[in-house]
């Protein structure tokens, strides 16, 4: 019965719907009062500025506008033309000052200069080269592998060598004389009769390994 009093007392305390939804009705009322005054106002602002846009969006001014594109275009077409002109002229006289130095003569001596500077190459290759010692009268002794021999002691005793000369080569055997290997010879050939020469041949060794002839 005391909480019935103290709820009785707190609902009495409280404020009515009419009072709690009198205030937001008076703001409702004065904003739809307003409402109709609003658009009007708005409908008028945007007819005087579709009055003053009216008179700028005519056809002409837009054929005027085309028009003016036109001429433009007309214009960097031109220019264009122009452009491709001094660009294609420029390249001709550029392909014609070039063409000027490319002719036969020009193309011949540059050849022949390419050639002399070949040929000496090839002379200091020659130069350079073993076969030239060869043509002085050395020889390049190889062994069976194909290997150079530098050096006597080097050969084993009936190894098999091969004697490179400038016109050659001489196939021999490493033999025993007074205690350094030497090279094997056939006996001196018998003296000529009078008037007549001595025959002297080499009998080259064929390149693949075949058989080999002797000095005389």
């Amino acid at each position: 019965e005391g909480q019935r009093t103290t709820f009785r007392a707190t609902a009495r305390g409280l404020p009515r719907l009419q009072d709690l939804i009198a205030l937001p009705r008076q703001r409702f009322d004065a904003a739809a009062g307003r409402l109709g005054r609003g658009l009007t106002a708005n409908s008028q602002s945007h007819g005087k500025r579709l009055a003053r846009i009216a008179p700028r969006l005519q056809p002409q001014l837009l054929h005027n506008r085309v028009e003016r594109c036109g001429q433009k275009l007309e214009q960097l077409s031109q220019r264009k033309t122009n452009a491709l002109g001094r660009f294609a002229s420029g390249l001709r006289m550029r392909n014609e000052r070039v063409s000027g130095r490319l002719t036969p003569r020009l193309i011949a001596a540059r050849i022949v200069g390419l050639r002399q500077t070949l040929d000496g190459h090839g002379k200091m290759l020659g130069s350079l080269s073993y076969q030239s010692v060869l043509r002085r009268g050395f020889a390049l002794v190889r062994d069976a592998d194909g290997k150079a021999v530098r050096d006597a002691s080097a050969m084993a005793i009936g190894a098999r060598i091969n004697i490179e000369l400038h016109d050659g080569r001489i196939a021999a055997d490493v033999v025993q004389d007074s205690g350094a290997p030497t090279v094997k010879s056939p006996p001196a050939p018998s003296a000529p009769a009078p008037g007549q020469k001595a025959k002297v041949g080499v009998k080259k060794s064929s390149s693949n390994g075949g058989p080999q002839g002797s000095l005389f």
